[in-house]
């Protein structure tokens, strides 16, 4: 895949994802419960911004010759960062959310087609830069639109 290829790709999953819950009203984005029992729209969306920055992280350390972060306990990750979000303002998270994927953009479009697919290249669990992207952008929007589907389908 090509680095343009990937940046599609991200962009037409995370507008999928976005449609799911952008007209509801800022009481519908912040009700607790939500999708999830312990979670709102909005926390959701802050998850999943933390979990994009995190991979470009990881994609920036690997690219300077660093080892791979390690997350020990994806669980406890995830709940740090609800505890850390919890309480940021909307307007807050929503530009944390729009603006992770213009870095996102930024980082993919300055690698090589080479950089992006090549297995092994990079000391990491995920294999491929590639892979780093794919699971924290495109796979992780899927993870969540079942759950964001069924509780706006919840409130009509």
């Amino acid at each position: 895949m090509t680095p343009q290829e990937l940046c599609e790709r991200v962009r037409d999953a995370r507008d999928e994802f976005t449609a799911v819950w952008q007209d509801l009203s800022e009481a519908h984005i912040t009700q607790r419960p939500g999708p999830q029992p312990d979670r709102s729209v909005l926390d959701l969306v802050a998850h999943v911004a933390w979990w994009e920055k995190y991979a470009m992280g990881r994609v920036a350390t690997l690219l300077r010759g660093g080892a791979d972060m390690q997350t020990p306990d994806f669980d406890a990750v995830n709940a740090q960062v609800f505890e850390q979000h919890r309480d940021i303002p909307f307007g807050v998270v929503l530009d944390e959310y729009n603006t992770a994927l213009i870095h996102i953009e930024e980082q993919i479009g300055v690698l090589s087609k080479e950089q992006l697919n090549a297995v092994g290249r990079y000391p990491t669990r995920a294999q491929s830069l590639l892979n780093i992207y794919l699971g924290n952008t495109i796979n992780h929007y899927a993870d969540h639109q079942a759950d964001l589907e069924m509780f706006v389908a919840s409130l009509a």
